[in-house]
């Protein structure tokens, strides 16, 4: 449809011209072209509405939902492992805890003595150490030095 004042082309259900503004007139329908053209301007918006109604549909939040699941988890596995390690590194330290009390057990255990004839170090000076410092040795028949008693020892040193 044309205005009649400018002579610009509208629409043909448009009630003023786009381009001045004047009102269009209105041709005159009869009823069933009327009905006809309002029922299918209502058709037209019906299946715009459906269209739009199937572009909503559930992908979304189901897509968000899948992504925050996913999250939740990646989230929850990091957790997880953080505890682990911190677990692992508490059960190693009170094991290297133990481990070190066993040795300052072990250093305070008091040797037995080692016969001076087993102690392959002592083969060659056992009659050495079988007397104390600035007293001569005692020769026994067989040859063997020998160390003075304890008494003998003691009175030396009063």
């Amino acid at each position: 449809m044309f205005c009649q004042k400018c002579g610009a082309e509208n629409k043909d259900d448009a009630k003023f011209c786009n381009s001045c503004g004047a009102a269009t007139p209105i041709p005159e329908l009869s009823s069933n072209q009327s009905l006809e053209r309002h029922n299918n301007v209502i058709s037209a918006k019906i299946a715009t509405k459906i269209d739009e109604l199937e572009a909503t549909g559930q992908t979304g939040p189901i897509l968000l939902l899948i992504v925050g699941l996913i999250g939740l988890i990646w989230v929850f596995g990091i957790l997880v492992i953080i505890i682990a390690i911190i677990w692992s590194y508490s059960r190693s330290a009170a094991a290297t805890k133990i481990k070190n009390q066993i040795k300052e057990l072990k250093a305070e255990l008091i040797p037995e003595p080692t016969p001076l004839s087993e102690s392959p170090r002592d083969q060659n000076i056992s009659h050495i150490s079988k007397f104390t410092p600035n007293q001569e040795p005692t020769m026994c028949e067989d040859g063997e030095a020998t160390a003075p008693s304890w008494e003998e020892y003691r009175s030396k040193i009063r």
